[in-house]
């Protein structure tokens, strides 16, 4: 077992531990009101690890070495160097509301996860991460992040698409890339 066997369901917690639930209490309460839905509800991420190629333009405008070799990011300007242009051209506002619900995803459902991590691995309790992810209803909010994050990203996906951009050639890892309509 990773870093040593876990504590035992219903054993006390720590200080430690119950700061990291409060901290994610406090995150929560600091979300919109907003109907998450049910927690055995999925719902699936668009387009797999596209976001990245929005991730990684704003690394490379921060400072290039970000952006490693061989990225959806560095694929795309090499492929449709001249597409790409006319879609940071005309997608300027597009491509900023992508990135921002991306940081916003981050700070809010990314930072909550994080939590349940230093649970199980750092704490070593399951249990309890089980515990406070349902009672927050991680689940549901994730779908909420989900749900607006995928409608920009299809946005984003048709706007690329316009240009002459097969965005399925973008969807690292997913099926879609592979056999779908848009396949390389």
């Amino acid at each position: 077992m990773l870093g040593g066997p876990l504590k035992p369901p219903g054993s006390q917690e720590s200080e430690a531990e119950r700061k990291i639930c409060d901290e994610m209490r406090q995150i929560v309460n600091s979300l919109p009101k907003l109907d998450y839905g049910f927690s055995g509800e999925k719902v699936d991420q668009y387009g797999n690890n596209f976001f990245t190629l929005f991730q990684d333009l704003e690394n490379k405008e921060k400072d290039p070495k970000l952006v490693r070799e061989h990225s959806m990011l560095d694929r795309v300007e090499k492929d449709y160097p001249k597409e790409w242009e006319q879609f940071l051209r005309d997608n300027a506002d597009l491509i900023i509301r992508v990135q921002a619900a991306i940081r916003d995803m981050e700070q809010g459902y990314g930072r909550l996860v994080s939590l349940v991590v230093q649970l199980v691995f750092d704490h070593k309790n399951s249990s309890l991460a089980e515990t406070i992810s349902k009672e927050l209803n991680l689940d549901g909010i994730r779908n909420r992040y989900l749900r607006s994050f995928n409608e920009i990203l299809m946005q984003a996906a048709e706007k690329m698409r316009s240009c002459g951009i097969p965005p399925g050639r973008y969807f690292y890892g997913d099926t879609v890339w592979q056999s779908g309509p848009e396949s390389p």
